[in-house]
């Protein structure tokens, strides 16, 4: 027996330091490494949820470094093809964000066209340099970058439809440049945040994730996509680098593979920009950390989807923004100071707040049932739970279900899923509900 234990005790001992030899010495995007990381991940993550509530953050809450909005350089990825957008997130942008403080990075460049808390900004254009970079100009990019110059110059008739194709093509080219005009024109940040023109950071939450977290180590945050062979932050959502990892990520060493991935943007085969972020971070040695992931969020607040996983943490943004909408969510946090609770969103923007006792409409009758309202939002492909029915057989149906957070029955339709939103009103077709009892004891777990 004991030769045979000492058989399998060595095998092991191999095994790990094959794992060792692999980790230290292959390259950062090695399969064998990312899939030690995938599942290493997998059972932190189960680990750490044993001896958490439901819905509290998979990371630490103690403040590690005290920070305000002067130590984040925010980085507004935009476009011509999107210019009402920008005025519009300019005009209620949080005064907190300082004009000095922000860095604006297109597809063409201006001066005092556009304001920022009544002072002129400047608008640059990130593709210029990096066309001028490229000696082979026959790339579908860089002849549509060309075609699109010329049309804003000469003011042609170019149709609209045109101009916001070509300025989805043109973004995935943008997000290189615009970290690289970020780290440029803002050195002295202690983190950067890249975010689109259609998305509103409230200030308040990020920097309470924020200052869990020391700028002076390699951090990459944002809401995870992909797979186990490239984990990227979700650009919309926001995407932020610590000083320490933005800076290691533009060492002059790191040139030959900053030249490979814009060449790379420049092929019609890339067709997401945050994507190619995420093959830049980890090919530095730099991979998402995705105990932060559930704070990032890719929706307007009327269709962001609240989660047992999510439902105490913080929220730091809303993605998907309407010209409109930008004035009504700066609205709506207006007379907030403090952090955003994924569980804060039907009281600030939805049908009303998802804890019983506050559970009132204005009218005073409680809201477990809604005509003309969703609270469930878009379903993909989430199976139909049953056909049929009315209302009441669907709020049923939700009601036997233990993992069922909201409901709505349309057309005989009944769908029961595992997330609610604050709720938008709709037509009178659908009726809708959320499901009190469950929601309510997910939030009086959450911790303090």
């Amino acid at each position: 027996m004991l030769p045979r234990l000492q058989f399998r005790c060595r095998a092991l001992l191999s095994f790990l330091l094959v794992c060792l030899c692999i980790y230290l010495f292959d390259p950062y995007d090695n399969p064998a490494i990312l899939f030690l990381r995938w599942h290493g991940g997998k059972v932190r993550y189960h680990t750490k949820s044993v001896f958490l509530p439901s819905g509290y953050p998979q990371h630490t809450r103690d403040v590690l470094c005290n920070i305000t909005s002067d130590d984040i350089g925010l980085i507004i990825k935009t476009g011509y093809a999107t210019k009402s957008r920008l005025e519009s997130k300019l005009r209620v942008i949080d005064g907190r964000w300082k004009n000095e403080n922000v860095a604006i990075a297109s597809d063409y460049g201006s001066y005092g066209e556009m304001r920022m808390n009544d002072q002129a900004v400047q608008v640059h254009d990130v593709l210029a340099g990096l066309i001028e970079e490229v000696e082979d100009q026959s790339p579908v990019r860089v002849r549509l970058y060309k075609k699109f110059k010329k049309a804003i110059k000469y003011q042609s008739s170019m149709p609209q439809e045109d101009i916001l194709k070509s300025g989805w093509e043109l973004d995935i080219m943008k997000h290189i440049p615009a970290l690289e005009l970020g780290l440029e024109q803002l050195p002295d940040k202690k983190w950067y945040l890249m975010i689109d023109d259609d998305t509103y950071i409230h200030i308040p939450s990020i920097i309470s994730i924020l200052s869990t977290l020391s700028p002076s180590k390699l951090h990459y945050l944002g809401k995870a996509l992909g797979s186990y062979t490239l984990r990227f932050a979700h650009g919309g959502s926001g995407v932020v680098f610590s000083h320490a990892a933005l800076a290691h990520i533009f060492q002059p060493k790191h040139v030959p593979l900053l030249d490979q991935l814009k060449l790379k943007s420049l092929t019609s085969e890339v067709e997401l920009g945050d994507k190619l972020i995420g093959e830049l971070a980890m090919g530095t040695g730099i991979y998402l950390n995705e105990e932060y992931s559930t704070h990032f969020n890719g929706e307007s607040p009327w269709r962001s989807k609240v989660t047992k996983e999510s439902v105490c943490s913080e929220v730091v943004g809303f993605h998907g923004l309407e010209v409109e909408q930008m004035g009504k969510v700066k609205e709506g946090l207006s007379a907030v100071q403090s952090v955003v609770r994924w569980c804060d969103l039907g009281g600030l923007f939805g049908g009303g707040e998802f804890e019983i006792e506050n559970n009132k409409t204005r009218d005073g009758a409680l809201t477990a049932v809604r005509q003309g309202w969703d609270f469930v939002g878009q379903v993909g492909e989430q199976p139909i739970i049953l056909e049929g029915g009315d209302a009441k057989d669907c709020e049923k149906t939700c009601a036997e279900r233990e993992e069922c957070l909201s409901w709505k029955s349309e057309a005989q339709k009944c769908w029961a899923v595992p997330w609610a939103t604050g709720g938008e009103k709709t037509g009178d077709k659908i009726v809708s509900g959320l499901r009190y009892e469950r929601l309510n004891h997910l939030i009086q777990s959450c911790v303090p």
